[in-house]
């Protein structure tokens, strides 16, 4: 099951933050309940001190009223208190404020006996302040307590994103940085971290990928060159032998002629087979920047089976076409890309195929695809060679002989054309014993 990092980090954080409030909690409940009214206790008695010191200057000072109000302002700004004295009835005589926090506060009374027929009652607002917390041990011990968790909290998430981000992070861009796209070499460091189940073993496997893509690039481009060399070398080395012994020699008339007919037929076949290297490789820039047009499907499909009617005609081999489609059909198709496979699959049969009687060409559509398909009643390919066909440079004949023409590029371009229009393309044995071919193509909608 995938976990994703959206979800991991932040409940690594909330549950990291949780304990941190749980062990708060313990910590308190523990050790720091009592001692924390106690020390409220002692907080409240400091303060009814204040106020007893405050109920004697007023007693001392009476019936001095300015010098009472300018002692009470002067202890306010002091002590940071709000200072209220009223008289027996609840109305206000003297109110000092000079505060420098506000908010919540503790409240404290007393009665002021002045004389015998005068009791003053004097209350103190004192602030919950960082000031008069810091006078808490028990306060300050849960403050202490709160620091050192935060640092061990945030030790730990900064190993636990160590370990869990920034190490195989850095191991990857150092492996981009040593990539060797030549070969592809398994390694036990990325393999771990491929089994993560978050998108850094996403993007570990992906960059796997990348690597052995990048080594099958290098392989298949190193045996694409030899494949061009050795099927190049094998006519030039003809076509010099020929040329030796007409330089060499008195050659009669007819010889000469031969000679260099047999010269010509290979600078063709070179010529033949330099255009299907170089069509393969612009097959993908074409498919990008190929113009495609709107066909009529049946209008297409009668077409193709006029043209190759004609050309069977002078054959000894039967050529059938199949076709169900409807009218109303349309494709956007580049026209002559799609052609190109057709005559790719048919001279493929013609080449290829022992025995060869028949070839069927067939049409349908099926769930907003036409599908194309060429048969023939050949000797077939064996079954576990069916995927291999479309790969470059493949031959069902291991002895690479050219005798029968093809550089084993034909099919490997029908499947690049296909794809580039948002088809699929597959080979199967067909009922008659021989090889068929089919691919899809999107109807416009």
């Amino acid at each position: 099951m995938k976990f994703s990092l959206r979800y991991k980090l932040p409940l690594v954080i909330f549950c990291g933050f949780a304990l941190f409030i749980a062990l708060l909690i313990f910590y308190y409940r523990l050790y720091l309940m009592d001692n924390l009214g106690r020390d409220f206790d002692v907080f409240k008695d400091h303060f009814f001190g204040i106020n007893e010191v405050i109920s004697a200057r007023i007693k001392q000072y009476y019936p001095d009223f300015h010098r009472i109000q300018a002692y009470l302002e002067k202890e306010s700004l002091r002590k940071d208190l709000k200072i209220t004295v009223y008289d027996v009835n609840g109305n206000k005589i003297w109110v000092a404020d000079r505060r420098k926090s506000r908010g919540l506060s503790l409240e404290l009374m007393s009665f002021t006996v002045v004389d015998r027929d005068l009791v003053y009652v004097v209350e103190l607002s004192a602030p919950f302040s960082a000031d008069n917390f810091s006078k808490l041990n028990s306060i300050r011990m849960i403050g202490w307590v709160a620091l050192i968790l935060l640092l061990v909290f945030s030790g730990l998430l900064i190993i636990y994103l160590h370990f869990s981000l920034v190490r195989p992070l850095t191991f990857l861009n150092r492996s981009l940085e040593t990539v060797d796209y030549r070969f592809f070499a398994p390694e036990t460091n990325l393999s771990n971290h491929s089994k993560r189940r978050d998108e850094l073993g996403d993007l570990t496997c992906k960059f796997v990928e990348m690597r052995q893509r990048l080594a099958t690039s290098y392989r298949r481009q190193n045996e694409m060159i030899a494949s061009i060399s050795h099927d190049l070398k094998t006519p030039l080395t003809s076509i010099i032998g020929f040329l030796e012994r007409l330089m060499s020699r008195q050659l009669s008339d007819r010889k000469q002629a031969e000679y260099h007919r047999i010269i010509f037929q290979k600078a063709q076949d070179m010529a033949e087979l330099i255009r299907e290297f170089n069509e393969y490789a612009l097959c993908d820039f074409d498919a990008i920047n190929g113009e495609k047009e709107e066909v009529d499907l049946q209008e297409f499909l009668s077409e193709l089976a006029a043209e190759y009617r004609c050309e069977f005609e002078g054959r000894k081999i039967v050529f059938e076409y199949i076709f169900d489609v409807e009218e109303d059909f349309r494709l956007e198709i580049d026209r002559q890309k799609i052609r190109r496979v057709l005559a790719n699959l048919i001279n493929n049969s013609l080449k290829h195929a022992a025995n060869l009687n028949k070839i069927t060409m067939k049409c349908a559509v099926r769930k907003g695809y036409a599908w194309f398909a060429v048969e023939d009643d050949g000797h077939g390919v064996p079954p576990q060679e069916l995927t291999a066909i479309f790969e470059q440079f493949y031959r069902i004949d291991k002895s690479r002989s050219r005798s029968k023409g093809g550089s084993g590029l034909g099919l490997a371009i029908c499947r690049r054309i296909v794809a580039s229009h948002g088809g699929s393309i597959e080979a199967y044995l067909n009922g008659q014993g021989g090889l068929g071919v089919r691919f899809s193509m999107p109807l416009k909608s």
